[in-house]
């Protein structure tokens, strides 16, 4: 069984993914942290060469664009589990657990790297290359458009500005990561949100999936609320 499961950023995707994935017994996995690790790998390419301060946010761009389009046709992603539950990312050999994807420099220039079309390509042959295993929840921005061939079913997250700004900022606590204000994140969201949208491949788009919104919704209402459309109890059969 293949479920996948979209939304704008910050909509609560992945606890939802990651809860649907223990109820069902099948392994989830974040397509935005294929691209944040992507964006973190070009970042330490460019580092290599240059020092970052000395780059001004143009500058970086257009060289995060060179590396993007020097390294997506040949990238290699592996997924591993640590620790029994954190997933982490390889990329080039290079690791990178949920924390380390974080950090302001990665959340500025990722929506520019994921914009890149061969980028999107190799992150979708990645997410296919998992899905050709069986039993995948798949969540992202776009996974029921890459893997609407072989979806049984497609969700759609939504939430609030304000309720997606509150959620990042207890994320980043639980990480024990730095807290900006909540006008700040925001914006943040805001900004992300137009350039998602923005994107001629890969935007958001709930057409033909089941929304949910989970403005009022903790997590485990928010993966009871799939299951019942899957058509399992939470205490149901997990084959």
């Amino acid at each position: 069984m293949i479920n996948t499961i979209d939304g704008l950023s910050q909509s609560g995707k992945s606890t939802a993914a990651e809860g649907l994935g223990k109820k069902l017994g099948h392994q989830h996995f974040n397509s935005g942290m294929a691209y944040r690790a992507f964006t973190g790998y070009l970042l330490e390419q460019v580092r290599n060469v240059v020092h970052l301060d000395s780059l001004d946010q143009e500058q970086l761009e257009r060289r995060l664009r060179e590396e993007a389009l020097s390294e997506a046709n040949t990238v290699h992603f592996r997924l591993t589990t640590e620790d029994g539950t954190e997933q982490c990312l390889h990329v080039n050999g290079m690791h990178f657990s949920d924390a380390d994807l974080r950090v302001k420099l990665i959340e500025r220039n990722v929506s520019l790297v994921a914009g890149i079309l061969p980028v999107r390509t190799a992150v979708n042959k990645f997410v296919r290359q998992l899905a050709a295993g069986g039993n995948l929840v798949a969540e992202g921005r776009d996974m029921g458009q890459v893997l609407a061939s072989v979806a049984t079913f497609r969700f759609f997250i939504h939430a609030s500005d304000e309720v997606r700004a509150q959620r990042n900022i207890s994320k980043l606590e639980k990480l024990g990561l730095p807290v900006p204000p909540l006008e700040e994140v925001l914006a943040g969201i805001k900004a992300r949100d137009k350039s998602d949208l923005a994107h001629k491949e890969g935007a958001p788009d709930p057409n033909g999936c089941i929304g949910i919104d989970t403005d009022h919704l903790n997590a485990e209402q928010v993966v009871e609320a799939m299951l019942s459309h899957i058509g399992i109890g939470s205490f149901g059969d997990n084959s």
